[in-house]
């Protein structure tokens, strides 16, 4: 089972970050959903596909419908992904 399943709260990220979801679930068989912070504002990853192509890359379908390859590693109970831009999104997981 992948690294990347269960649901992950934005951490303090940067300024660049804004646009990510507040709240990210990552299921399993590859779909994940993704929630603003305030009910209405724009999420890079809203709803979608997620399909990781090698250790630390990780395919997401964004807003947009584009499929974009992001970097990733998992460090305990964080979650660190870092976009084509350099952008770093931090998120930690939920317990639940």
């Amino acid at each position: 089972m992948s690294e990347l399943i269960g649901t992950w709260q934005k951490q303090g990220s940067a300024a660049c970050a804004a646009s990510y979801p507040a709240t990210l679930t990552i299921l399993p068989g590859g779909q994940y959903r993704g929630t603003a912070a305030t009910p209405g504002d724009y999420a890079v990853w809203d709803v979608g596909t997620w399909k990781e192509q090698a250790p630390g890359l990780v395919d997401i379908s964004t807003a947009n419908d584009a499929v974009i390859q992001y970097r990733y590693r998992r460090a305990g109970r964080e979650l660190h992904f870092q976009d084509q831009q350099g952008c770093k999104i931090c998120y930690g997981e939920v317990q639940e």
